[in-house]
């Protein structure tokens, strides 16, 4: 079970690099899990580059989502982490990677990956150097 943020299932809407490794990523088997918040963002991505909406809905539909509740906002909102900070679409993913007891978070996004890293997760960036974020 994997947890994903925006950055990385935006690989999966915009061609750039990391692109073919997340989407060898997201055809294997592994069950992807993220935040409801991660329909919003995705379809604003798509409107503002003009990217298909077929495409961010097929690619939901493949996603596991948690809706993102009062409790997540207000446990999101009081999030702190030596050394690093993140905003709150950021801690929103974050929260729900905890509450979903995730492992590792697919993450493009090095304030996000040294967050995930504080929180006990392992950060994963496919096509990415390993450790890029640090």
């Amino acid at each position: 079970m994997t947890a994903l943020d925006a950055s990385a299932a935006a690989k999966l809407v915009v061609a750039e690099t990391g692109t073919l490794e997340m989407r060898a990523r997201f055809t294997s088997d592994d069950e992807l899990f993220s935040s409801s918040l991660l329909i919003g963002e995705l379809l604003r991505l798509a409107t503002r580059i003009g990217a298909d909406y077929g495409v961010v809905e097929r690619l939901l539909a493949r996603v596991e989502l948690l809706a993102v509740d009062d409790s997540v906002l207000r446990e999101a909102g009081r999030l702190r982490l030596p050394g690093t900070w993140v905003s709150t679409s950021d801690a929103i993913y974050l929260i729900t990677a905890q509450r979903l007891e995730q492992t590792e978070l697919l993450t493009y996004d090095q304030q996000q990956a040294r967050a995930a890293d504080a929180l006990g997760m392992r950060p994963s960036s496919p096509g990415w150097d390993q450790d890029w974020w640090r």
